[in-house]
């Protein structure tokens, strides 16, 4: 599936399908009941594979969202002209809404995507792409983001709320504490 909570109860999640035969029109039926689109991409495994694609997709707008506004924050760039502005541009996606809009309103609940959840996908997709030997150093900086957060105690939270000023100054303070 693509999508989340909110899109399922509005009926209009993604399904990404991998079978063998076409998809029998009664899990069509079944599927079109919380679906707006259903997509068969091909055999068995195919969907797994498309799924993990459209995560990596997904974190990546997300982790580049959370990473600007967070280096927006430490410049003394105003989120609230930042936002508007990306509003206008080729920046604009309903992660960066989600994430970034809830953000500037202090809200920093709006992406409900845990870092735990993505660093456990972005390690999936790892290990795919090494298999298929179509890894990349994009892939290993994503991890890489979602890691970090998650060794910073971070995992249970939602991947917006890496955005909350008192989590980046508590951040900020760690990295540049000395060590003992």
């Amino acid at each position: 599936m693509t999508g989340g909570a909110q899109q399922a109860g509005e009926g209009v999640l993604g399904a990404i399908v991998g079978c063998d035969k076409e998809l029998p029109q009664e899990a069509r039926d079944v599927l079109s009941c919380f679906c707006r689109q259903i997509e068969q991409f091909g055999p068995a495994g195919t969907g797994t594979r498309a799924k993990l694609v459209s995560n990596f997709l997904a974190l990546g707008t997300a982790a580049l969202v959370v990473e600007t506004f967070r280096k927006a924050r430490a410049l003394g760039v105003d989120w609230q002209k930042l936002y508007e502005l990306a509003q206008h541009g080729s920046g604009k996606s309903v992660g960066f809404e989600r994430i970034a809009g809830g953000a500037v309103a202090g809200d920093f609940q709006g992406y409900k995507f845990s870092v735990d959840n993505s660093v456990k996908d972005l390690s999936y997709f790892t290990e795919l792409a090494k298999q298929n030997s179509c890894n990349s150093d994009l892939l290993s900086a994503l991890l890489g983001v979602f890691s970090s957060a998650a060794s910073d105690g971070h995992g249970n939270r939602m991947i917006s709320e890496l955005l909350n000023p008192t989590l980046i100054a508590e951040d900020a303070a760690r990295r540049t504490k000395p060590d003992d």
